[in-house]
């Protein structure tokens, strides 16, 4: 999605979005967060204090019912007040939230170019935003070197906004984190496989689990048969070429 196409779809779902409301979308299509995090407890902390908010509140002030809301640039914001329907902690969540915003970095030059755009479907009548007053604003906003923006008041009060800026892989995958979360309520360990033929991302999801979870990744690639070990008897075997007795030994057991 292009980000002129973001902005637009975005005012249509929110059409009380102030300045500061669109900039922070700009914002977090670039950056994400916008800061390494290193303090994961303080984090989960806040994750936590803000769920518990939203149970105490109106949660259905929101237009959009998914869990996931595309921001473009492969982020996705995850709103809390959807969690009560999946089966997943908070933990996950947070590590979901914290893996995303260590791994993307964003740059001036191109959030410079975003915020043009957004100038231009002010000029072009494409969004209600007065072109002077967005040119103050981003005026003054350089200024400060482009910090982390916050929602207005009047966005916080027509849509309850509570949400955690993930990768869109996160939410290619969610179901698999579910189970796994499902599964960890119910076992001391629990083992993972992912079957798929060549590049169908097998690796990719096993790297995204690692990124959330403390495990081990083991790749079959690395329990194929020695040499002296392929014999013709071996290798009619249905899954033959694998050392299947050294893979129980080392991985399994």
């Amino acid at each position: 999605m292009s980000i002129k196409a973001l902005l637009l779809k975005q005012y249509d779902l929110y059409p009380k979005m102030q300045f500061q409301d669109i900039v922070k979308l700009i914002y977090q299509n670039e950056f994400a967060g916008g800061h390494l995090i290193e303090n994961e407890d303080d984090i989960l902390r806040k994750l936590q204090e803000e769920l518990c908010s939203l149970k105490h509140s109106c949660m259905d002030k929101r237009i959009p019912c998914d869990a996931f809301e595309d921001i473009g640039n492969n982020l996705c914001r995850l709103h809390l007040a959807a969690l009560k329907y999946y089966d997943i902690s908070l933990n996950t969540v947070n590590k979901l939230f914290i893996s995303t915003a260590n791994s993307i970095k964003g740059s001036i030059q191109s959030f410079e170019e975003k915020l043009d755009v957004l100038r231009q479907c002010c000029k072009e009548g494409l969004l209600p935003y007065p072109l002077e007053e967005l040119e103050a604003y981003l005026c003054s906003y350089k200024k400060k070197c482009y910090p982390p923006v916050s929602h207005s008041e009047i966005f916080r009060a027509a849509y309850s906004p509570a949400y955690r800026i993930v990768r869109s892989e996160y939410h290619d995958f969610f179901e698999v984190f579910c189970r796994i979360d499902s599964l960890m309520k119910l076992k001391d360990r629990v083992t993972v496989a992912i079957d798929g033929n060549s590049g169908a991302g097998k690796s990719t999801l096993a790297s995204l689990i690692g990124n959330v979870y403390e495990c081990n990744i083991f790749h079959m690639d690395d329990f194929f048969l020695t040499p002296e070990l392929k014999t013709e008897e071996r290798l009619r075997e249905v899954g033959g070429n694998v050392d299947y007795v050294r893979f129980k030994h080392e991985v399994i057991d």
